[in-house]
């Protein structure tokens, strides 16, 4: 579909409240048959998603069936298909379309953890309707550096997709409320110390995990508290990298980038390009937009990936 150039009439009306709503209820309508419909089917698959039909992300989920983020989701199944993880997980799941996109194999653990509240009765009606529903384990939490206790997130009442648990200092009006307070490695310390059957042919003795790590500026805490776990297994992984917001929290892409080198050779996802390797932040194609960063933990899983480059020392 062709975009509408800025300040054409098309451009100027979508940016019209009012317009933009009747448009979304026809749209809706034109599609479900209904206006407030609850569940769709997941664009190239063959399982559906529940979302709140009134609240903005899970309207957009619902009017174009999970199509957003293709490339980022084709590089998420590339992940699951090739390196036939142990552990799968997805931190900040939102609704669920990564989470509940993917059939999984029998014996795969699948986490997903999710802070925002008014979220849970949509996904735990998704996973009812999921293949692997008995493999999904749901953690309605906050994952940081630490486990235990509470910690205020910050419910973005524009979307769903922009709460955090951190916030921009000039940042607009949010909900708070206290959620629970988890880490990565308190959650998988029972799996990864309860022993694995080694008794198979392809005897691996530590466990491949594949992450989706997308908290809105809160990765490098969420990684911090996933130190022993990443000890543990062969990881690879996704994550949201914000230039633009870490400045405006006074943190440094630079020195995020460099503490995710020292575990990970890293690769972008920018502007529908083919995955490319990074040392800092001036080798994206825009230093000033958002990309999704590939994280591979070893030589192995990135040649699985076809993600290796001359200077990988991994």
């Amino acid at each position: 579909m062709a975009i509408a150039p800025k300040g054409s009439l098309r451009h100027r009306l979508k940016n019209v409240d009012w317009v933009y709503r009747l448009y979304g209820d026809l749209d809706l309508f034109r599609k479900h048959g209904s206006l407030r419909p609850t569940k769709a089917k997941i664009l190239g698959s063959s399982n559906v998603l529940f979302a709140d039909p009134t609240e903005p992300r899970g309207r957009g989920l619902l009017r174009d069936s999970c199509a957003g983020q293709p490339e980022v989701k084709a590089m998420w199944m590339r992940i699951l298909d090739h390196v036939s993880p142990d552990i799968v997980l997805d931190v900040g799941v939102n609704y669920g379309e990564f989470l509940f996109m993917p059939t999984y194999a029998p014996g795969t653990r699948i986490y997903g953890v999710e802070a925002a509240p008014a979220l849970e009765p949509f996904l735990r009606k998704s996973r009812e309707h999921h293949p692997n529903r008995e493999q999904i384990e749901l953690v309605f939490a906050a994952a940081g550096p630490t486990h235990g206790g509470t910690l205020v997130f910050h419910v973005d009442p524009g979307s769903s997709g922009k709460s955090s648990v951190v916030v921009e200092s000039e940042g607009g009006e949010s909900i708070d409320v206290e959620v629970p307070c988890i880490s990565i490695d308190g959650l998988l310390a029972p799996v990864l110390t309860g022993g694995r059957d080694t008794s198979t042919a392809d005897e691996r003795i530590r466990p491949v995990l594949a992450f989706k790590i997308d908290v809105e500026s809160y990765e490098e805490e969420v990684l911090s508290g996933m130190t022993s776990t990443l000890d543990s297994c062969d990881a690879v992984g996704l994550i949201e990298f914000d230039p633009p917001r870490l400045l405006s929290l006074d943190r440094s892409p630079d020195g995020f980038l460099d503490r995710l080198r020292q575990h990970f050779s890293v690769w972008a996802l920018q502007r529908g390009t083919t995955p490319r390797p990074i040392r800092k932040r001036a080798d994206l194609v825009d230093p000033d937009d958002v990309a999704d960063l590939v994280l591979v933990g070893s030589q192995e899983l990135g040649q699985k990936l076809g993600l290796t480059s001359e200077d990988d020392r991994r």
